[in-house]
């Protein structure tokens, strides 16, 4: 029995060994305690097999190694378990950080890519393999992660070889850094490259889309360019005013403006600067400044002169702005233009020399004159003697149309002021009117004016109201003569004949429309008509001596006062004058009487619608009729 036993034991150490299975090979039937020969202990996805010797067999030397092998076992199994959970605790949390690192990595606003250099046997770098790229730069390429992990870049882009060779493919071999710009032409887009290499052989690139920057640059340089080609063509000088450094950046152009060269101003300061501004504008020009500065005016925009090198004044007109700001509101920077402008400058101040002496000329004339606009008709100053000469002030007649004075229509007018426009006449014979209503004759004398490239009239009025009466009594004074004269050789075959020739030549004289001559029949009280310029009454009663003399007609008028009757307004018809046979007009009369012996023998009457009768036309008349009656006196003295 004893020897069985230790035949047992020694096979039972001969058989032992160590088995690693699967936990899904382990078989139920192996795992019994002290049952079979082998005891089975499953723990995760192993087992562990072990020969025993059955307890038939023990004893106390024999079950001390089992129990501490029992141990061993608990304790490893709890070590093992312990190891796991910690292993997959730690999986665990890794996995985590790498997918919130991967959510960062493809949240990045810029395009990132790992890159592995493909060397040659040589050595040298031909081409490299995609091993990672965030969505931005999928993106950007328009490509899926698919279509470039792990795929050679000869493969995925249209790419230089020694471009990429000589910027990046160093950087993986040294462990530099590189920086590049790059132009994707089927994107038109410009991306900044930066470059790194995190170990050996291996390159990182950030890609950073600088389009917008880049096409600014550009338009940048368009508008430099533009600005830079619109300053030589305006021949401008430019400035630039660093305020709180006291200093000043000028071109070429405003140097020569001033007299200088460019090295004489290269390091110019502020008051080098302000020392060419001229003693008697200098006030203006700080003035102007000192409200830019105070944000009252957006511009500093002033002409003003400086001194030139040689001791010469030069007129400048400068335009400027400040273009920086400090956080207080202080000005820091000011920048500006300069152009030369003395030509046009003397040209206009001599012009407005001319225009203040023509001014004061056309103030001060004791001639009428007056400007007009010949488009509108309307007159645009005058000066204080045309405004004496028509009644009006000053004020009142600027604006108004020149129908207001001249009596011609609006039309009229505007047709005479465009023959002087166009200098095809130049001399004009009107009649103005007066704020009184008086009529007075003018000769105006209009020439083309223009100012601001507008057209105007400068007209100068001369009153020819007294010429031209003087002319007018002459010429009848003259007419008087011829009718006298016509009387005097006129072979009259009776009395009644006599005083129709002279009703005639008196019409004549007087322009007068029609006429008529009364003989006084007083035993009878009426007016017997000798004759008649027109088909009218034939008779005219005598008015009653009870009624007043204004009450009565110009012929009962003239027979009772025994003078000559004018009138000039008339407010009725006569009775003689009736509407049939004058078209309803009221005509304005003179009527004279014939007095001989204190006796008013006969009537001459004479109407008219074309102008008034005056004392001279009586003076005229009279001499006119005087002569006639002697002739009658004469004849009724041989008869």
């Amino acid at each position: 029995m004893q020897t069985t036993n230790i035949a047992t034991r020694l096979k039972m150490k001969i058989l032992a060994r160590y088995k690693v299975v699967h936990l899904s090979h382990f078989k139920q039937s192996e795992s019994k305690l002290f049952v079979a020969n082998q005891w089975g202990i499953p723990f995760g996805l192993i087992s562990f097999n072990f020969p025993f010797c059955s307890f038939s067999d023990t004893y106390l030397g024999g079950c001390v190694p089992i129990i501490a092998f029992v141990f061993l076992q608990i304790a490893l199994i709890t070590f093992l378990l312990f190891t796991v959970k910690k292993k997959n605790k730690v999986q665990k949390q890794l996995k985590g950080s790498e997918e919130k690192y991967r959510q960062m990595f493809n949240s990045l606003s810029v395009g990132f890519g790992l890159y592995e250099l493909v060397l040659d046997d040589n050595g040298q770098p031909v081409d490299y393999i995609i091993r990672d790229a965030n969505l931005q730069l999928l993106k950007a390429r328009n490509m899926s992660f698919e279509d470039v992990i792990n795929k050679r870049g000869s493969e995925v882009f249209e790419y230089c070889t020694d471009k990429w060779k000589e910027k990046i493919a160093k950087v993986a071999l040294t462990g530099g850094v590189g920086k590049s710009i790059e132009y994707v032409h089927s994107q038109d887009k410009y991306y900044e490259l930066h470059a790194y290499s995190p170990q050996l052989n291996f390159f990182a690139v950030i890609y950073n889309d600088i389009t917008e920057n880049e096409k600014a640059k550009a338009d940048l340089l368009t508008q430099k360019s533009r600005i830079e080609g619109i300053l030589k063509g305006t021949n401008a000088g430019t400035w630039d005013w660093d305020i709180q450094g006291s200093t000043f950046v000028v071109n070429a152009r405003w140097a020569q403006i001033v007299g200088h060269t460019p090295e004489d101003l290269e390091s110019a300061t502020e008051a080098t600067i302000f020392e060419l501004v001229a003693q008697e504008d200098r006030k203006k020009v700080d003035e102007t400044i000192a409200r830019v500065f105070a944000k009252e005016l957006d511009y500093f925009d002033l002409e003003f002169r400086m001194i030139q090198k040689g001791g010469q004044y030069v007129w400048v007109h400068s335009r400027s702005s400040i273009v920086e700001w400090d956080a207080e509101g202080k000005p820091l920077r000011m920048m500006g233009t300069c152009l030369d402008i003395t030509d046009r400058k003397e040209v206009s101040i001599a012009l407005a020399e001319s225009e203040k002496r023509f001014k004061a000329i056309f103030d001060k004339s004791k001639t009428v004159m007056y400007i007009v606009d010949p488009q509108t008709t309307k007159m645009v100053d005058i000066n204080n003697t045309g405004a004496n000469f028509y009644g009006y002030s000053k004020e009142s007649l600027l604006g108004i149309s020149m129908d207001k004075i001249n009596i011609l229509s609006h039309d009229e007018i505007a047709h005479e002021m465009n023959l002087a426009r166009l200098e095809n006449k130049s001399v004009f014979k009107f009649k103005h009117r007066l704020a009184s209503g008086h009529i007075r004759n003018v000769n105006v004398i209009a020439s083309p004016l223009t100012v601001n490239n507008k057209d105007f009239l400068h007209c100068i009025v001369i009153d020819t109201t007294n010429a031209v009466e003087a002319a007018y009594k002459l010429k009848r004074i003259n007419r008087r003569f011829v009718g006298i004269n016509h009387i005097v050789h006129y072979k009259a075959a009776s009395i009644s004949d006599l005083l129709d020739f002279t009703l005639k030549e008196s019409i004549e004289f007087t322009n007068s429309d029609f006429g008529a001559v009364y003989h006084c029949d007083s035993e009878n009280g009426i007016f017997c008509l000798n004759n008649w310029s027109q088909n009218v009454n034939l008779t005219h009663p005598y008015q009653s001596y009870t009624q007043g003399l204004n009450n009565m007609d110009c012929l009962n008028k003239a027979l009772r006062s025994k003078e000559t009757v004018i009138e000039n307004n008339p407010t009725q018809y006569y009775p003689f004058q009736t509407p049939e046979s004058v078209n309803g007009d009221l005509f304005k009369s003179i009527t004279l009487p014939v007095v001989v012996n204190n006796k008013v023998e006969a009537l001459f009457w004479l109407a008219t619608k074309n102008f008034s009768y005056s004392k001279f036309h009586v003076r005229q008349l009279m001499l006119l009729l005087d002569t006639a009656w002697i002739i009658v006196e004469k004849e009724r003295m041989k008869g």
